[in-house]
């Protein structure tokens, strides 16, 4: 039971977190600040966190996947994880990219054609992350609810 509820909390703080600031905060960040130069900026600090609350949050998923019994649900369990631990990867390595080319001293972006391809490759890397997760999330589910039906009463 509390590999289970701490893997939720994982999930939420992680995902949620992800998830509330793409849809609520960016946008708001946008319409409170003018533009989305600005609210990049914040988005380059947020985003440095969120990166970081997965790796704690992949290690406890990872627990969560090895305390798992065999067959097909722990295989796409298994494929689940491994895709968000190397878009993980991904989004430190290009977030890296993306911010040698801000100066947040001045707001600048430099080489902002480079800047704009990175940018969308990191946002296709952390969705197809968030997909996984939500696969994740799912197939975990399934598995502990097939746990529980086998355990007697």
């Amino acid at each position: 039971m509390l590999r289970r509820y701490l893997t939720l909390l994982s999930f939420a703080l992680w995902m949620g977190g992800f998830t509330f600031y793409t849809l609520v905060v960016i946008p708001t960040g946008s319409k409170v600040l003018g533009g989305e130069r600005e609210v990049g900026f914040i988005t380059q600090q947020a985003t440095n966190w969120l990166n970081w609350i997965g790796i704690p949050a992949l290690l406890m998923f990872g627990w969560n996947l090895r305390a798992q019994g065999g067959g097909i649900w722990r295989v796409l369990l298994l494929l689940a994880w491994l895709a968000m631990a190397a878009a993980e990867v991904g989004v430190f390595l290009i977030h890296h990219v993306i911010d040698g080319m801000l100066d947040t001293s001045t707001h600048k972006i430099h080489n902002f054609e480079h800047f704009y391809g990175w940018h969308r490759f990191y946002m296709v890397t952390a969705s197809f992350q968030w997909l996984a997760a939500l696969a994740y999330l799912w197939i975990a589910l399934v598995i502990w609810r097939d746990t529980d039906r086998q355990r007697p009463v």
